[in-house]
């Protein structure tokens, strides 16, 4: 990760394009306790933001070449 991008705290990619991800996440985290705090659903990428305990999170989705990239940081308004 680039020292330059402060708050990530984990990041990884999947080679299936399109909103899979995004749909994944959206269902998969309330069922394993988080709350969603906002879905903004895009073009080329995505974003939830979501709280775990009381620290807010999000999950940031972009189409990066023929991979969605997905990062986990803390949440940045």
């Amino acid at each position: 990760m680039p020292a330059d991008d402060t708050g990530v705290a984990a990041r990884w990619s999947t080679g299936t394009l399109g909103s899979g991800a995004y749909d994944f996440y959206q269902r998969e985290l309330p069922k394993a306790g988080y709350r969603i705090l906002g879905l903004f659903p895009g073009g080329g990428g995505a974003v939830i933001r979501f709280a775990a305990d009381d620290v807010e999170w999000q999950v940031e989705i972009t189409q990066v070449n023929d991979r969605m990239q997905i990062s986990l940081q803390t949440d940045r308004p």
